[in-house]
This record gives C-alpha cells, structure tokens and sequence, in this order.
C-alpha cells in the first residue's frame, strides 16, 4: 500500500525543483554539460525514489505520480526528466515485480 503522505511530501516540493532546472537548463543545453546539480536537487526532494516499493522502504508511488513529476521535470529540465523516467520507471518495475512473488 502507498504511503501517500511520503509521497505528497516528496510532490509538494516538485515546484522549487522544477525552478531550480529551468534556471540552468538552457546553460546545459548551451555548453553541452550533464545537469549533476539538477539530478541532485530531484533525489534531495524525495522525487527519484517516489516509486521504491514499501516493501523496500519508499512511499510507493502510482504511475499517476510518475506522470505528474515528469511532466513537471519536463518543464524545467527536459534532460533531467529523462533521467527520472528511467530510475522511477525502473524502481516501478522492481516494485510490480515484489508484489508479484
């Protein structure tokens, strides 16, 4: 079962991320330079591990709020938004997986 308090706490910070992305995002895209800082400020949020299953520890996050946070990534940093599919997608599949078994 999610835990939808951890995972509201993690989204209600998705705002101040979001502008901390857009802020750099046109350098990086510029100078050709990964967004460490952008990934940093997305994990520090709660937002990368959204979806690690309870069993491990996460709050748990639905497919609905995966498309809620990359929708917004998006708006900031598009780079790091793909970078969060990626590691939230796979922590989804790990947690369908476990839930499975």
């Amino acid at each position: 079962m999610p835990d939808r308090t951890a995972v509201e706490a993690a989204l209600a910070g998705l705002p101040r991320v979001v502008d901390l992305l857009a802020a750099r995002a046109e350098e990086h895209d510029r100078d050709a330079t990964f967004p460490y800082q952008g990934i940093e400020a997305v994990h520090e949020a709660g937002l990368l591990t959204l979806t690690v299953s309870p069993r491990y520890g996460g709050p748990g996050g639905t497919l609905t709020d995966i498309v809620r946070v990359l929708a917004q990534l998006g708006r900031g940093d598009a780079s790091v938004a793909v970078v969060a599919a990626f590691t939230l997608l796979r922590h989804a599949e790990q947690a369908r997986r476990a839930g499975a078994g």
